[in-house]
């Protein structure tokens, strides 16, 4: 930038009193304060640009070292040579949800994957052990086979759909053979309608109720 400096000579206008500047001695000068300023004010923003570049990356060292890390752990324990695998009992195998949790285990490679069926020898029970799981007879109606079932299990996946009327009291009961047979984790397929003991049905939603009182039986298990 620059500015025009007015010199003290001064002229008379022809004809006229008046005294005007003379164009002789108006002469340009540069700016010297007004870019002085504005190279300290790019410097400052040049500073702060680095410090930013500078943070960002700092970031992205940490990050990359929390990931390397993350992936270590995972490789020590998928590669740990006497890490047991555990087994997992998961009913309702043969339908949507349950097959989808088995096929998710098995991908894993970390679990046994046991599955509930109610005959071994059906073709939906060789299809899942094509897969790489271990099909075990179960009945929610005959108490009798659950032991075998449970035996050995580390966890069980309860599915309860298409159940009778009312099953609350059949997951009671599993929990508590579970317990007996020394499983350490329960956990329960449960639904975005389910109603908590004591809570008012609006709906008069079966479902919802049995899925809030079985959903209760299981946290009381522990």
């Amino acid at each position: 930038m620059r500015a025009l400096k007015k010199l003290g000579c001064l002229g008379q206008a022809a004809g006229k009193g008046e005294r005007t500047a003379d164009p002789a001695h108006i002469v340009v000068e540069p700016a010297q304060e007004t870019d002085a300023a504005l190279k300290r004010e790019l410097e400052a923003a040049k500073a702060q640009l680095a410090a930013a570049h500078g943070r960002i990356e700092e970031l992205k060292a940490q990050r990359s070292a929390q990931q390397r890390e993350i992936t270590g752990q995972r490789e020590q324990v998928l590669e740990a040579p006497n890490l047991p695998k555990r087994t997992i009992l998961v009913l309702g195998a043969t339908g949507t949800a349950g097959k989808e949790v088995s096929s998710a285990l098995l991908a894993k490679n970390t679990a046994t994957v046991r599955v509930a069926v109610r005959s071994v020898n059906s073709e939906k029970a060789k299809s899942l052990s094509a897969d790489g799981a271990e099909p075990v007879t179960f009945d929610w109606a005959s108490t009798d086979g659950w032991p075998t079932a449970l035996a050995g299990c580390d966890g069980v996946l309860i599915v309860t759909a298409n159940m009778a009327p009312t099953w609350a009291d059949d997951v009671k009961a599993l929990c508590d053979a579970a317990k007996k047979a020394g499983l350490r984790h329960v956990v329960k397929l449960s639904g975005l309608a389910a109603i908590k003991p004591g809570e008012a049905d609006p709906y008069d939603f079966r479902m919802g109720v049995e899925h809030g009182k079985s959903d209760a039986m299981v946290e009381q298990s522990e």
